[in-house]
């Protein structure tokens, strides 16, 4: 995994273009995105590798599920998704403190049972869009429980039911961008302002 940084050319040494980069980072000056010239800005890289942290942990084997973890707690939540074991769509929550050991908060939250769909933290509040179950779902839930169990309703949003999307956080505004829906790939942004 790489992670771009900018770092410093040496004056002492420019015309040999050599970097001097932060602490735990190295020089690698790949031609589409560094140039050698003492000119302009060279590149530095950190380099590290994934650990993994809980070899099983207690829900199921699942994909296309959401995880956020709740403002101000240290409570992160595994909502829903699809169980590969069951052949089926989920509406669960598992919480955890630590991602080490979780915990089912819930086996049936107050949505239906889903799989695609997106979350974020948006005002301290857990929100979930969303999703594909008996058909596209464009609802929208939220919690603020850090037990992961008390899920609300904010009703339908306008855009189209959809699943695989993004849903982000920015600039203060609650994004829903681009997915499947019904009729295929949908290729629009919506915003909560």
């Amino acid at each position: 995994f790489l992670l771009a940084l900018p770092c410093t050319v040496s004056l002492s040494t420019c015309g040999a273009s050599s970097v001097i980069c932060p602490a735990g980072y190295a020089s690698k000056k790949p031609s589409s995105l560094c140039s050698s010239s003492c000119t302009q800005a060279e590149c530095c890289y950190l380099q590290f590798t994934w650990e993994r942290w809980t070899p099983s942990p207690s829900f199921t084997t699942r994909w296309a599920h959401c995880t956020v973890t709740l403002a101000h707690t240290s409570v992160m939540l595994v909502v829903g998704g699809f169980e590969i074991s069951a052949w089926a769509y989920r509406n669960d929550v598992w919480k955890s403190t630590d991602a080490l050991s979780w915990n089912s908060a819930t086996s049936s939250a107050a949505f239906a049972a889903r799989y695609g769909h997106g979350c974020a933290v948006f005002e301290d509040t857990a929100v979930l869009v969303g999703g594909y179950g008996t058909g596209f779902y464009k609802d929208v839930y939220t919690t603020v429980d850090t037990s992961g169990i008390t899920w609300a309703s904010l009703g339908n949003g306008n855009f189209t039911g959809r699943y695989r999307h993004a849903v982000a956080v920015f600039l203060n505004r609650l994004y829903v961008v681009t997915g499947s829906d019904s009729t295929g790939d949908v290729n629009d942004v919506w915003y909560l302002p």
